[in-house]
């Protein structure tokens, strides 16, 4: 089971009134300890998480559950979230976003009853997240709208 860890506390967690707009994403690398994250409540928004190296373990509840690279999990808004990269390396994408068509998207896109997805590594997915994560530090001229298709990309990738 996991150490006694202090809950995950994030700058970029916040609902939106557009239709569907991204938060924050990125590509983290990860070696060592096991990099705990505990969101005891969640977030307002939406995550999706994708392992493209090593392995993470999900706790849902009171199951340990193996995330190894290729699948991804996305979390609903509000659900708890806890979850370790496991050493001795991990690689991982991943985004949040949010808006009041965000619930729609992943229910059209059947994405919104299951929550973890045995994707593989799929080089279409990690350039579209690679993508985002150029457009969003750039954040050049009209970029979140140019995001948020390539979110909507990236979803029926997924799906």
């Amino acid at each position: 089971m996991y150490e006694k860890i202090k809950d995950f506390k994030d700058i970029t967690n916040f609902k939106s009134d557009a239709y569907f707009r991204i938060n924050s994403c990125g590509k983290q690398n990860h070696r060592g300890d096991g990099y705990p994250v505990l969101r005891s409540h969640g977030r307002v928004d939406c995550h999706i998480l994708y392992i493209t190296k090593g392995e993470c373990t999900i706790t849902d509840g009171d199951r340990e559950i193996p995330l190894a690279a290729g699948r991804l999990k996305i979390y609903k808004p509000h659900e708890k979230q806890q979850y370790k990269f496991n050493p001795p390396f991990t690689q991982s994408y991943w985004i949040h976003f949010t808006g009041i068509g965000a619930e729609e998207i992943l229910k059209q896109l059947n994405l919104w009853i299951k929550s973890i997805y045995d994707v593989g590594i799929d080089e279409n997915i990690i350039h579209i997240f690679d993508e985002l994560i150029r457009e969003t530090t750039l954040k050049e001229y009209q970029y979140q709208t140019i995001c948020e298709g390539k979110l909507i990309e990236l979803l029926g990738y997924i799906s």
